[in-house]
């Protein structure tokens, strides 16, 4: 394209980042139509401004991180056994033989902040008292429906769903919301063995990729010379002590 090949390295990676949904026309296309608007761009002196140079440098690093990542990610599932697997299956069912799928009938509404109508939600023990709560305190509130997956469901949900009796609601709180929820249905999800044994992989790969993460990066700052700018403090907040 204007005298720079394209090559079939290029086009593998753009198909693979399209989650292969292009096909190779496709991906050559809009290779050669992102090279034409970079060209223009470059003509333009774009790349020379010092946001540019900051943002490539950001793209590069986070590129970077990835891929360690995923190197972490390949040495640690070369070590994983059947056995781990297995034993790992056995202490979390929710992925294995006892996987469901959850209909969960949901309120959204702000955090509360009033005493009294924490105190009301606590004392709620079906969903017709939680909106009777929510209406007496005159909170506004949105209602729905959910599904979710106990194979990949977010960690509070499920910690707080196994805490609640049958038909009690819980809530969980964050970034100024809370979102109470209330099993409506429940449905078993069947997998077979080999699935199961995949996703037992998956989740202990993710696990041991956090758990590296976490004491390379300890390890790290210790030897690391970090010295921390003096950051202004925003109007209006009172800085943490």
């Amino acid at each position: 394209m204007n005298g720079q090949p394209i090559t079939e390295t290029a086009l593998k990676v753009e198909v693979a980042a399209s989650g292969d949904q292009m096909t190779r026309e496709q991906a050559l296309n809009a290779l050669i139509e992102r090279a034409l608007i970079v060209e223009q761009a470059k003509k333009q002196k774009l790349d020379q401004r010092p946001q540019y140079t900051l943002e490539v440098a950001r793209i590069s690093d986070v590129l970077l991180a990835k891929q360690y990542a995923q190197f972490l990610a390949q040495s640690s599932g070369n070590s994983i056994t059947s056995a781990d697997l297995r034993d790992y299956l056995a202490a979390h069912p929710e992925i294995g033989s006892g996987r469901r799928r959850i209909t969960l009938k949901q309120v959204i509404f702000p955090e509360p902040k009033n005493p009294d109508l924490r105190a009301g939600l606590a004392a709620t023990r079906s969903y017709p008292e939680l909106i009777q709560v929510l209406q007496a305190h005159e909170v506004r509130f949105e209602e729905g429906t959910t599904a979710i997956d106990t194979a990949n469901a977010p960690a509070p949900i499920m910690k707080a769903m196994a805490a609640a009796q049958p038909g009690e609601p819980f809530v969980i709180i964050g970034r100024g919301q809370a979102l109470a929820s209330v099993v409506e249905r429940e449905v078993p999800v069947s997998t077979s063995s080999e699935q199961e044994l995949a996703l037992a992989r998956e989740k202990m790969v993710q696990s041991a990729v956090q758990t590296k993460f976490g004491q390379i990066l300890q390890a790290l700052k210790k030897d690391a010379d970090i010295k921390y700018p003096q950051l202004p403090k925003a109007a209006g907040k009172h800085s943490a002590s």
